[in-house]
This record gives C-alpha cells, sequence and structure tokens, in this order.
C-alpha cells in the first residue's frame, strides 16, 4: 500500500487543481466531482496505489471542500469575512 500520509500536500494540490479546472461549481454533482478527482489522482499515481485508497482521498478532499464552500456561502460567514 501506498503512504499517502507523506504525500498528502501533492495530493491535496492534485485535488484541488482538478478542482479549480472548471469543477468548482455548484451545479455539477458531487459524486462526479468525486470521479473528477479520483481520475486526476491516479493519472498521477498510476500502479503505486491501489484504487480504494486514491478513491477515498478523493472522496474526503470533495466532502471536505464542499463543507468550506458551503460555510463561506453563508451570509454570517460573509459578514465575518469583510469584517
Amino acid at each position: 500500500m501506498c503512504d499517502l500520509l507523506n504525500e498528502r500536500i501533492r495530493i491535496n494540490k492534485i485535488l484541488q487543481q482538478a478542482i479549480d479546472d472548471g469543477f468548482g461549481e455548484w451545479s455539477i454533482k458531487t459524486d462526479e466531482l468525486v470521479q473528477h478527482c479520483f481520475l486526476a489522482l491516479q493519472a498521477y499515481y498510476d500502479g503505486s496505489c491501489v484504487e480504494e485508497c486514491l478513491k477515498k482521498k478523493a472522496e474526503e478532499f470533495v466532502s471536505s471542500h464542499l463543507a468550506r464552500a458551503s460555510t463561506n456561502d453563508r451570509p454570517s460567514a460573509r459578514k465575518q469575512a469583510a469584517g
């Protein structure tokens, strides 16, 4: 099994880039975003990490990203950011 802990920064950069590449819109379904992120990781780590591990990391990252986006989209969060 791969050592994703030591690759955390690189993995997060790959996943953030995948989201930023036009997939940051709310209109995309969560499962499509997870699949896109998974494919980005798979392209980089092909053969060096099992698919289940990459899929789990993609799911966790998307979940965290959507939670942050939801929090930042609330009016109270916008007031705090502006003030």
